[in-house]
């Protein structure tokens, strides 16, 4: 459990740091929102940027929730080994950070 919530706390804390950097890098106003035609069809302040981030932190703590009681329930509290259920989750997460990584640099214009 211990390495689970390391993992996915420092992808969350390091996705909140990259997401402070572009705010530093950004324009005032960014896209935030691509009509599907991928053309920028909406704006905002560039603090708009921390939006996903602060997503990502709910799921990672959702995760640890849920990790948490299913260790509960098999009685597997103490062992310090990644579960299946939590490899899965370090990946999923990871997907989402690098997605969120995209999303962002598309916003701020640095990726068409």
């Amino acid at each position: 459990m211990r390495k689970f919530k390391i993992i996915t706390r420092s992808m969350s804390i390091g996705l909140i740091l990259i997401s402070l950097w572009f705010i530093s890098q950004a324009p005032a106003k960014i896209v935030t929102h691509f009509n599907g035609l991928g053309t920028a069809d909406g704006r905002g302040s560039r603090w708009w940027l921390l939006l996903m981030p602060a997503i990502v932190v709910v799921l990672v703590e959702l995760s640890i929730g849920t990790s948490r009681r299913q260790r509960r329930s098999n009685g597997m509290g103490t062992v310090d080994l990644l579960t299946p259920f939590e490899s899965k989750g370090i990946g999923g997460i990871f997907v989402i950070v690098i997605i969120t990584i995209g999303i962002m640099l598309q916003q701020i214009g640095w990726v068409h």
